[in-house]
């Protein structure tokens, strides 16, 4: 009771100012995603090829949440691995605004930023794991979770903001934003303390091991990364192609997205409480009904209005997967692991994204025409089995408990 009570003297102002800060710096993409067609412009190389820019920066984040899970509060402190991953990520995000490309080549710029991502990599485990060693009460870690969902989202509308704002101004003038990493160092040291009871402090009486349920976990947001990420990618593009609407207005849905996805953030926390592990398949379920909806509003109706509502059920189901599945993994499996599994996690939904443009690519092949708006389709009949299959096994009974936790 008295080392509980010790982790819950955490969840003070410090503690969310640490939530927050680092969750709002993570959604790295919306910084350069509005400059990515004047890079290509000044490099002289197509479109194609400085989206790569982006989707490396995905990759490598794969390697350091490996990286992470081995090392993380054991050789190195996750402060000190915090304090070193958002200054590196402040470094070599700024990096490119002293780039010429008269003299520095592109694949320097690519290197630069496959650099970025490792650093970045490790943002996500680590808040992952602090969120779940100061938080002992579920309900209160659900919360803890919603709260940096809310950061995320209201980082990704900044980071599309100012992104747009600076490509104005200057190809190369958006890479500046990343120095808000520096300020993120100061909430780091300032406010990030090390839980006195940490998950990978509880003895190990039996062989360590993160459970079954919790692989199925991760496998859960990585297939909701597969299908669901072609939303940020061809989206607007098959809106276009299909005439129902500009690449604004399109620009306007994405927005929508994230401003969806801050409210149900926002209430996770309630949802959590009052849905248990059934959230997971309940969340599957909208994200296959949103994915259906768009595709009907897209490539039948060709109607902008059903399109809103399709982009509103998928944003619900999205953003609670992405909440729901890291609490789901932390209490789950044995606290000798939780902070390997929560690496894995991250790891799983970046693998995800990356894996997304290679399906979408398959998808568009075996359709034939090229039509974007049958990736949405495919993708709505593939979630629609997981949901049942995730209905089947997630919130497995274990006595009295909704979830196995050990």
């Amino acid at each position: 009771m008295e080392s509980a009570a010790k982790r819950q003297q955490g969840a003070t102002f410090g503690v969310y100012a640490v939530i927050l800060a680092v969750y709002f710096v993570i959604p790295d993409m919306g910084y350069i995603a509005p400059s990515l067609s004047a890079i290509a412009e000044q490099y002289g190389v197509d479109a194609g090829s400085a989206s790569y820019l982006s989707t490396i920066v995905s990759l490598t984040q794969i390697a350091s949440a490996l990286i992470c899970g081995l090392i993380a509060g054991k050789l190195v402190s996750r402060k000190l691995l915090l304090s070193i991953a958002v200054t590196g990520m402040a470094v070599f995000g700024v990096m490119p605004v002293f780039f010429s490309p008269a003299a520095v080549p592109f694949w320097v710029l690519m290197v630069d930023r496959a650099i970025f991502g490792l650093f970045l990599g490790f943002l996500q485990p680590i808040i992952f794991a602090f969120v779940a060693n100061v938080f002992s009460d579920e309900n209160k870690r659900a919360n803890g979770y919603g709260i940096g969902n809310v950061a995320f989202n209201v980082g990704a509308v900044f980071a599309s903001s100012a992104g747009g704002i600076c490509v104005g101004i200057g190809w190369n003038t958006a890479f500046w934003l990343y120095a808000i990493g520096l300020v993120v160092l100061v909430f780091v040291i300032v406010f990030y303390k090390e839980p006195l009871v940490k998950m990978d402090d509880e003895p190990k009486s039996e062989k360590a091991r993160i459970t079954p349920l919790a692989w199925f976990y991760m496998s859960i947001i990585f297939i909701a990364m597969v299908l669901d990420y072609p939303f940020f990618t061809v989206f607007i593009s098959a809106l276009i192609d299909h005439g129902v609407c500009d690449g604004v207005m399109g620009g306007q849905l994405l927005s929508l997205f994230t401003l969806v996805g801050i409210v149900v953030a926002a209430i996770f926390g309630l949802l959590f409480k009052n849905l248990r592990m059934k959230i997971l398949p309940v969340a599957c379920l909208l994200c296959a009904i949103g994915l259906s909806v768009i595709f009907l509003g897209i490539a039948v109706a060709e109607s902008l209005p059903v399109v809103v509502v399709g982009v509103c059920i998928i944003a619900f189901g999205h953003m609670a997967i992405t909440a729901g599945v890291p609490h789901c993994v932390s209490i789950t499996c044995t606290p000798a692991v939780a902070s390997a599994a929560l690496a894995y996690t991250a790891m799983a939904m970046n693998l995800g994204g990356f894996v997304s443009s290679p399906y979408v690519q398959l998808v568009t092949s075996i359709e034939g025409s090229g039509d974007y708006a049958v990736v949405f389709l495919v993708s709505a009949v593939l979630m629609l089995v997981f949901a049942f299959v995730v209905n089947m096994v997630a919130g497995k009974k274990r006595g009295d408990k909704d979830v196995e936790v050990r």
